[in-house]
């Protein structure tokens, strides 16, 4: 799990803001960019960006293929950060309501077990 899920995730993000979060950081960075399908080239640094964004669930995951340029990576991400920071752009909270709905359904559900524990302890 570790090795499948280095690299940043992004919550409540659609293909188009995540994308263009990330454009604005490698500018900003002034950093030269190729792109291609799921993949962004850094050709003046020799990096290439692992890109896959999940729109309908509102995820995304950016990572670097070659482990040496995690401190670039780092600072795209900084970037992609402070542009959502200053800017408005759509969201998608599908994965956001699912999270909460989830822990909502957890807890209720630990208070049902706790309940049900010290109900068959006075029965016993």
């Amino acid at each position: 799990m570790w090795f499948a899920l280095r690299g940043y995730l992004a919550f409540a993000v659609t293909g188009s803001s995540f994308r263009e979060g990330l454009v604005a950081s490698l500018k900003k960075l002034q950093l030269p960019y190729e792109e291609t399908v799921g993949t962004m080239r850094l050709p003046s640094v020799g990096a290439d960006l692992q890109v896959a964004v999940q729109s309908w669930i509102g995820t995304g995951q950016v990572k670097v293929k070659q482990n040496q340029y995690s401190g670039v990576l780092k600072d795209i991400v900084k970037g992609m950060n402070e542009h959502y920071r200053t800017s408005t752009v759509k969201i998608n909270l599908i994965s956001c309501v699912f999270h909460v709905v989830m822990g909502v359904f957890m807890a209720v559900f630990g208070v049902v077990m706790y309940m049900a524990g010290t109900l068959l302890d006075k029965l016993a």
